[in-house]
């Protein structure tokens, strides 16, 4: 049972995880003016909802209940901290915000793969961390090509 209990904290984190992922690259994507950006932030925003819909099935396949607000097994969002993320235009800033928020999902992801999760359960998480990765990557490319350009 604790090792259910584990790897349904592990997954209600990572939901979480992805949906201020998702929020904050739509929200980026609103606040920049470059077309290219848009498309890329909400692609990566469509991302983010997908692997959200994936773990939520995996809640369900596993019996559990995904907990919209925190509970013993459920983290509490960080969606507060992305609402007040992007007061601004710039659009360096708005790439800088999302790499920090792309170095604390690749964190999320990291410390549940840590954990003794279940074979499939761990499939599915090392799998989207390495499409978090590919995305950190490339948002860090776009911020080391927008100091170069500064």
């Amino acid at each position: 049972m604790n090792k259910l209990k584990d790897n349904l904290r592990a997954i209600l984190k990572l939901i979480t995880t992805c949906r201020d992922g998702e929020l904050r690259f739509r929200s980026a994507a609103h606040r920049v003016e470059s077309e290219d950006l848009q498309k890329l932030f909400l692609i990566y925003a469509e991302q983010r909802r997908q692997f959200g819909v994936e773990l939520q099935s995996e809640i369900r396949r596993l019996g559990g209940v995904e907990s919209q607000q925190g509970d013993e097994v459920g983290p509490l969002p960080r969606s507060w901290e992305v609402q007040t993320v992007f007061t601004y235009e710039d659009e360096d800033a708005v790439i800088g915000e999302c790499d920090h928020g792309e170095d604390l999902a690749v964190k999320d992801y990291e410390e549940a793969l840590r954990r003794n999760l279940a074979p499939e359960v761990e499939m599915l998480v090392f799998r989207q961390y390495k499409k978090i990765g590919d995305t950190h990557s490339r948002i860090r490319n776009l911020q080391e090509a927008s100091y170069a350009n500064a």
